[in-house]
């Protein structure tokens, strides 16, 4: 009986797994597409269009392009947009100025340790090499330790200062301990550091306080080291010709105690290593912020035309673009400003190639994907109702001619369509090849358009400076949706208000943060959550997007404040305390109109208890008699009580009070 009921149990078992995985293949079959090749005809035009595109060299004029100046020299100093490269005989900047403040405790030096001593070289003989209203380059000089040294330095308009040193044995060879980089930064200057690895993950990729003890690691993309308001970074795009044995100490940023400064050191040579031949290390360094934060932002809100989907050259032999997988309109008719909410095109960055929504390859990608990326690609199966309607076939690199294929059919668009802007969901790479490609296109937008158009970079975790340079949005915030940090209920838990300053806000950087939501589809249906995000990032001076948040809360929020005219106004943070009030759990910043008399309150409650506060009215600190103080989220009037507000606030929650 017993191996009767087995035998049917078994059956049973077998009968259920053979169902499901009829199940599965049925539904696979259904719900996703094979990709198909381009036809022969279509791969033969490919071919011949390929001399339209390749070596091109738009985007490369000489020209220096809004908001930016010319480089200008005086003696042996650069100057740029808000900075000063001040060199003295040096092989590097011996001071820097950015926004109003030097940076610099000393100057920046090489850490230096062969068999003939240690010493901190950075002494040299320095000359101009070449001066255009783009760039200037420099070169500075010296021996030492039975080492000569090289540096040649080409400083842009943005700031951008790439690095070539050389170092060469005077002799047949020379026995190396240590060659390492060390910018020393005035300690009033370095409150917050950010560094970027090949992960978002949070030990790779991160921003927030420097800890006490300082922090150290493998080698990173990019090293900033600043406070609220300005900083300095270094970067690279590989540690090509680096000899290190611990690479946990390739980067570090530490405290010097007898300074009393800190200092990024980056380790080009660690250990003992026989120099017998010239090698170089290229690099880079620039202070931010790199150019003056747009005016009036604040009430601009952006909508994306998903082109990418449809490859680049779907506006060339046509009009037609596929704005979901089921509808397409004519582009021209979806290019089209609704109430300051500007549409941008989607393009994929530079970062990969796509096919269309029915799986159909682009000829290019067939033709050149092992060019592009190194490997030939591997045709996949994607879903049917992928909502944004691509597969990705990458990733293509920028220092091929992909890059020259990108800016060809972007000109196109540029000349062809009424553009206000794009949207590259990713830089690229590799650094210096992306931040050209970046740099070819803001060239190419903002001289046929030189106001009121938008670049827009999807770079989540990555600031390099160099490459958003030439942003004027940021968008931020996708590393919230997976891995250690991935967001529940509560931003308040992942996302602490120290890395807020050091990477979602815009004065130490230049370009704007918007910050991309990532609740789920449960926590997205709630209202809480929602609310409690612009709790804690408004009060921050955070521009938020709509997405993958409780859309109705976010769109009432947006609607008023652009309704108290938001576009036109200046910032004022908590912590410089702009308005007093008896209750330090709330911090409340205000944004305070610049054509009218009036303010708004941005009062915002992260502790978990309700909060109640008392707000001084003081006509001298907000600039006028007030006679009107309305919760305007709720359109409710309030009173005066001997000359104070009294404003509760629930838990992670937030009020927004009017006075006028």
């Amino acid at each position: 009986m017993e191996n009767k009921n087995f035998l049917i149990l078994n059956f049973i078992t077998i009968f259920i797994l053979f169902f499901q995985i009829f199940q599965f293949k049925t539904y696979a079959s259904s719900e996703i597409y094979t990709p198909t090749p381009p036809t022969e005809e279509e791969l033969k035009v490919a071919r011949e269009r390929r001399e339209l595109w390749e070596n091109n060299n738009l985007g490369k004029e000489e020209w220096v392009p809004p908001p930016w100046i010319p480089v200008k020299t005086e003696k042996q100093i650069v100057y740029i947009w808000g900075r000063k490269y001040i060199f003295d005989n040096s092989l590097f900047p011996v001071q820097i100025e950015t926004n109003g403040k030097n940076i610099l405790s000393r100057p920046i030096f090489l850490d230096v340790k062969t068999e003939t001593g240690h010493e901190m070289v950075y002494e040299g003989e320095f000359k101009i090499i070449s001066r255009t209203d783009e760039k200037v380059v420099i070169e500075s000089d010296c021996e030492k330790l039975g080492l000569k040294f090289v540096v040649k330095t080409e400083i842009e308009f943005d700031g951008m200062a790439k690095v070539f040193l050389k170092i060469s044995p005077l002799k047949k060879s020379i026995k190396i301990e240590k060659i390492a980089l060390r910018i020393p930064v005035n300690q009033n200057y370095a409150e917050y550091y950010h560094w970027e690895g090949d992960s978002w993950d949070p030990s790779i990729s991160y921003s927030g306080k420097i800890p006490d003890e300082g922090i150290s690691g493998s080698f990173r993309y990019f090293v900033w080291v600043g406070d609220k308001e300005r900083g300095i970074g270094w970067f690279a795009s590989d540690k090509e010709n680096w000899e290190n044995k611990d690479i946990y100490e390739e980067i570090r940023i530490f405290k010097h105690e007898k300074y009393n400064d800190w200092n990024i050191r980056v380790n080009f040579i660690d250990s003992i290593y026989e120099l017998k031949e010239p090698k170089t290390f290229i690099f880079g360094y620039q202070a931010t912020p790199v150019k003056p934060v747009l005016e009036n932002y604040r009430h601009l809100s952006f909508w994306y035309v998903w082109h990418w989907a449809r490859g680049y050259l779907d506006p060339i032999p046509g009009e037609e673009v596929i704005l979901n997988p089921t509808s397409k309109s004519k582009l021209q008719d979806v290019l089209k400003i609704k109430d300051n909410n500007y549409p941008l095109l989607v393009l994929a960055g530079g970062a990969r190639a796509l096919c269309d929504y029915k799986g159909h390859i682009l000829p290019e990608q067939w033709l050149y994907s092992k060019e592009w990326s190194g490997i030939k690609d591997e045709r996949i199966n994607f879903p049917k109702n992928n909502w944004a309607g691509h597969v990705y076939y990458g990733p293509a690199r920028l220092d091929t001619s992909f890059q020259d294929f990108m800016v060809y059919y972007i000109n196109q668009l540029i000349e062809n369509y009424n553009i206000y802007g794009f949207y590259f969901d990713g830089a690229g790479s590799p650094l210096w090849s992306a931040r050209e490609f970046l740099k070819r296109v803001y060239k190419l937008i903002k001289k046929k358009y030189p106001e009121n158009v938008f670049i827009v970079v999807h770079s989540s975790t990555s600031l390099r400076s160099p490459v958003l340079a030439f942003a004027d949005f940021q968008v931020n915030g996708e590393n919230f949706n997976a891995g250690r940090l991935k967001v529940g209920a509560h931003y308040t838990e992942v996302l602490p208000v120290d890395r807020i300053f050091a990477e979602y806000t815009p004065t130490p950087w230049g370009w704007i943060p918007y910050f991309l939501p990532e609740f789920d589809e449960y926590y997205r249906e709630l209202i809480a959550p929602t609310r409690e995000m612009i709790a804690l990032l408004k009060v921050h001076d955070v521009s938020i997007s709509g997405a993958w948040c409780h859309y109705p809360t976010f769109q009432h929020f947006r609607n008023v404040i652009k309704d108290f005219g938001i576009g036109e106004t200046d910032f004022i943070g908590y912590w410089k305390n702009p308005i007093s009030h008896t209750n330090p759990e709330i911090k409340i910043s205000v944004y305070k109109h610049i054509k009218e008399k009036k303010i708004l309150l941005f009062v915002s409650n992260l502790t978990d208890k309700v909060q109640e506060t008392q707000i001084s009215i003081d006509k001298e600190k907000i600039g006028f008699s007030p006679t009107e103080f309305t919760d305007i989220e709720n359109d409710f009037p309030l009173t005066l009580n001997d000359n104070k507000l009294e404003v509760l606030v629930n838990s992670f929650d937030y009020r927004i009070i009017k006075i006028k």
